[in-house]
């Protein structure tokens, strides 16, 4: 079965998060709330590029966000991660 890819256009984080419910959900912790709207917004930015060369990166991302249900944040974590290895904090003092 073939998939048809088309560009999406630009569209507002409003309708990017109704897309995403699950998403858009309260938090206990004030500051996560933008944070995850943030990180869904670039998620659905990367999900949205209709390049055949990013397919791939297209599905690990998917696969991350369905591990990792209603948090985003921790899925484009590890997808970053995935893509530039986990990289030291600079300002951490070595052990």
């Amino acid at each position: 079965m073939s998939q048809r890819l088309m560009p999406a256009g630009p569209r507002s984080y409003t309708e990017q998060l109704t897309e995403w419910p699950q998403f858009n959900q309260p938090t206990k912790d004030p500051e996560l709330g933008p944070l995850r709207r943030q990180s869904m917004a670039i998620i659905s930015s990367i999900l949205e590029d209709p390049s055949p060369e990013g397919a791939g990166i297209r599905t690990r991302l998917r696969g991350l966000l369905a591990q990792n249900v209603g948090c985003p944040e921790k899925a484009l974590l590890e997808h970053l991660q995935s893509l530039f290895g986990d990289l030291e904090d600079p300002e951490a003092d070595p052990a």
